[in-house]
């Protein structure tokens, strides 16, 4: 059984709502709704933005609006 990286672990939780990217230091999760980007320098500081991010304003995706 594969063990997921930090980054296959945010995108699978996080993925529908933000676009996320990471490596050496510098990690970004993009809003899919308007854009927003959250810039962090590690996957758990990225993670915490993620949350306080969505807590304030959830992402609204497409198939949420239909």
């Amino acid at each position: 059984m594969k063990t997921m990286t930090a980054l296959e672990d945010l995108q699978w939780n996080w993925g529908e709502a933000y676009a996320i990217t990471g490596a050496a230091g510098h990690w970004l999760a993009q809003r899919r709704d308007n854009g927003q980007t959250l810039t962090a320098a590690s996957p758990e500081e990225l993670l915490t933005l993620i949350i306080e991010d969505y807590a304030a304003e959830p992402v609204v995706t497409r198939e949420a609006e239909s």
